[in-house]
Order: structure tokens, then sequence, then C-alpha cells
């Protein structure tokens, strides 16, 4: 597992929160076990100092910081600086309304590893709406992606496979010449065009027939395979 790649002042709360979360699960376990009212009172307590935990967490993820002339939220500085690091000239990104919107590692000739590393990090970009991984050795995606995701570009890469579950508000999948076997069984509901063309998947009938009856039910959609 990489190394987690925020900044040292995550780490203590984050650690807190832990450790609040567990002290208060005790204490709920006793007083369900005794019914003691002084128990009671301290677990209350503790949850008062979970919750001023959790929204100092917040109030340092959302500050706004300087990210190479960029406003954004600390927590997205830290990871674009772990990104930087390890992708140097190859990541290429853009902002809006403060957030990180596009991230791009297109034509990147970083090994496998790497890209596969950094990847891990990108649901942590809470306003993310197009990823481009498109032309490089990229392996896998994790499984969990940005919720907030509108366009996935990953043609021409070594992927296998799709996360099984993709984020919801997926608008544009482009998956072409890639190892990809099957789509995953569910796609997102307002999928408007996916093309897989060029892929195992693509010779495989079993795919058609599912894009054939996704269309039927989702009008909108269009397909290349």
């Amino acid at each position: 597992m990489p190394q987690f790649p925020l900044c040292s002042e995550f780490i203590p709360l984050l650690d807190t929160v832990k450790k609040q979360l567990a002290e208060l699960e005790i204490l709920s376990q006793e007083f369900l076990r005794l019914g003691d009212d002084e128990i009671k009172q301290r677990a209350l307590l503790k949850s008062q100092e979970l919750q001023k935990a959790k929204q100092q967490l917040v109030d340092l993820k959302e500050q706004l910081t300087d990210f190479e002339g960029n406003q954004i939220p600390r927590i997205e500085k830290e990871l674009m600086e772990f990104f930087r690091k390890r992708l140097g000239d190859d990541l290429k990104y853009k902002t809006n309304k403060q957030i990180v919107s596009k991230i791009s590692i297109a034509g990147s000739t970083k090994p496998a590893v790497v890209l596969a590393e950094c990847s891990l990090y990108l649901k942590l970009f809470g306003g993310l709406q197009r990823l481009d991984c498109s032309n490089t050795q990229l392996t896998v995606l994790p499984e969990t992606l940005p919720s907030s995701l509108q366009r996935l570009s990953c043609s021409n890469t070594q992927l296998t496979a799709l996360p099984e579950t993709l984020p919801v508000g997926l608008q544009e999948l482009h998956c072409s010449n890639t190892q990809l076997t099957a789509l995953p069984e569910t796609l997102p509901v307002g999928l408007r065009w996916l093309d897989c063309s060029n892929t195992p998947a693509a010779k495989n009938p079993a795919t058609k027939k599912q894009l054939e009856e996704f269309k039927r039910n989702h009008p909108q959609f269009e397909y290349r395979i």
C-alpha cells in the first residue's frame, strides 16, 4: 500500500476521530449492558468530542490554499502535490470554482505501478468531472471513482476490466483499444456515450445484447463496438 500522501496535520485528526469512535462504541455497549447513568453521560461527552474533531477535519480539508497559482481545498492541494511528485509534467489539470474539475495523464510514460498508485486517491477529489488516462500503461482502475465524475477516458490502455460500480452521474465512457473482456453488469442511468470498440468485449455477442437492452430503456444512449 502506498504511503498516504496527505500532510502531517491530517494524520493526528484522523487518528483522533478513529480513537474517539472506538471509545464511543465501547461506552455505548457498556451503557446497553449496565444502564448506568454515569456511563451514559460519559458517552454523551465523548460524542460531543467526536463531532468537534470531525468538524476540525472537515474545516482542514476544505481550507482554501494555493497550488500552482490556483486556490483549491487543502486536501486537494496535498493530493496534487503528491501527484506532481510522482507524475511530473505528465499531470495536467483544470480547476473550476476553486476545485479540481479535470485530471489528465493522457500519454504518460510512467510505469503502470505509479499510475495505479495515484489512481487510488482519485476518490478524494469531491468535484472531479473529467478523468483522462488514455494512451498509458494503466492496467487497473480503483473500484471507487469520484461520484462527481461525468467523463472517463481510458482508451489505448492495458485495462482488462472496469470498476463494477461506475459513478452514477457518468455520461461518457471511452474505453476502446483496451483488453476489456466485459462491461459492468449495471451501467449508469445517465450514460449517453460508450465506446468499447477494438476490445475482446466488443467481439462478444453478449456485449451487444447488453448495450441494445440498455439503449431500449435509455433512448439518449449511443454506443460503438
